[in-house]
């Protein structure tokens, strides 16, 4: 796709999950996930057997999130395992819930790792410009672990978590909390994000989209929720001329500091 940005970028907002951090082996990922969760919410003597374990978890993320109840002090992530649990007939105490939830997430996690341009990306435009975050993400503490372990929370004027704030993209409601806080207008931002609702979200809050799409290993498909089979969930991406590609985050720097550059992949 060739398509520039004819404008002064003011500020690059970031997703998380797949455009700082790279996804690995998500077959395997999710599959060693479902297993903490099988291990921990299905005791030996349990008769829940693995097939119908999993049949429960398909598309765990995808369906509608649990309502917070006031004063719980759950994350969505450990809500979503409360229903899970609750749908077996079943009950954790909450230092179990809150165990079984880090157990699982960091199990996920190993699969995941830093794109190792992000830290000299990010440390680049930080000199001219204001970076802030924007992700979907069920389980805060967890990102901020990470982005604290890999040396990028300290890139960031803010940090705008979906589970923090009650917002996911595509709603543009997480983008304003972002433009809000960095006091910036829609139009001196360009969003760099991998999936479709980071193109919608950043075209809806008029946000310039950018769209990072690394070539993909067709041995490991991207797998974006828990599904039975672990079957690949589409993730085709719908472009418009309103949409710049890039294939690596060094592309980034060239593209937002040269306005009207079009030789973009």
């Amino acid at each position: 796709m060739q398509q520039g940005t004819a404008r002064e970028v003011k500020a690059v907002f970031f997703d998380l999950y797949g455009t700082l951090l790279i996804l690995g082996d998500m077959k395997r990922a999710w599959s060693d996930w479902m297993e903490v969760l099988y291990a921990s919410l299905c005791p030996q003597e349990s008769a829940v057997t693995r097939k119908s374990f999993a049949d429960c978890c398909h598309q765990f993320f995808g369906k509608e999130e649990p309502k917070a109840e006031i004063g719980d002090g759950l994350t969505v992530f450990e809500r979503r395992i409360n229903r899970l649990v609750a749908s077996l007939g079943s009950q954790l105490e909450l230092r179990q819930l809150k165990e079984t939830a880090t157990r699982a997430v960091e199990t996920w996690q190993t699969h995941v790792q830093l794109d190792p341009d992000a830290p000299t990306v990010l440390s680049n435009l930080a000199t001219s410009n204001k970076l802030a975050l924007i992700s979907n993400f069920d389980h805060p503490p967890h990102a901020h672990r990470v982005l604290r372990e890999t040396g990028l929370a300290g890139c960031f004027e803010t940090i705008v978590i979906s589970g923090e704030v009650g917002i996911k993209k595509p709603d543009p409601g997480i983008f304003r909390i972002a433009l809000e806080r960095t006091g910036l207008h829609p139009e001196e931002v360009v969003y760099v994000g991998d999936t479709q609702e980071d193109v919608d979200g950043a075209n809806a809050a008029g946000i310039k989209p950018i769209l990072i799409a690394r070539p993909e290993d067709p041995q490991r498909p991207r797998i974006l929720d828990y599904t039975r089979d672990n079957e690949r969930v589409s993730n085709t991406i719908i472009l418009s001329n309103s949409v710049t590609t890039i294939g690596s985050l060094g592309e980034i720097i060239d593209l937002v500091r040269t306005p009207g550059q079009t030789n973009v992949r």
